[in-house]
């Protein structure tokens, strides 16, 4: 998933629960209000990865990506966005398509917190994979970071 800039605490709630269960990582922009939680889920190192890496491996590569927010502040993630063959859902609350990347294959007119409380998916065998990678990347950049 992809969190742009948000202000909504319940939005947000229901992101992070959506998250957890279904153990999907949430590369955060950084005004979508997520990057101080401690949810190892919350990919805070995304800007600096998508900025410094050629391309992703094949482990970071996702199936698809739900997208959420206004429209982001971080240009290496609409970037990076723009070049996805996958299909990208826009849950768009107000209707209006706010994508400045151009990048929404399929723009959802659906609060985020109905699609949150509302969604069912079946987990992937590849989705735990995913997730630990993204997760390990965090991890690595953390240190990384820590050592400065």
């Amino acid at each position: 998933m992809v969190a742009g800039p948000s202000t909504d605490s319940q939005q947000q709630q229901a992101l992070l629960a959506f998250a957890n269960e279904y153990q999907v990582p949430i590369l955060a922009d950084p005004l979508s209000q997520l990057r101080q939680d401690a949810n190892d889920l919350v990919i805070t190192s995304s800007d600096l990865t998508l900025k410094t890496c050629q391309a992703l491996p094949a482990s970071l590569q996702p199936d698809l990506i739900l997208r959420t927010g206004t429209t982001m502040v971080s240009a290496a993630l609409g970037q990076w966005l723009a070049t996805r063959s996958c299909p990208i859902y826009f849950l768009d609350t107000n209707h209006h398509l706010d994508d400045y990347t151009k990048a929404t294959t399929t723009q959802l007119p659906v609060s985020e917190n109905w699609f949150f409380e509302n969604c069912q998916l079946q987990p992937t065998a590849t989705q735990q994979p995913f997730s630990s990678a993204w997760r390990q990347l965090q991890r690595h950049y953390q240190r990384w970071l820590a050592r400065i």
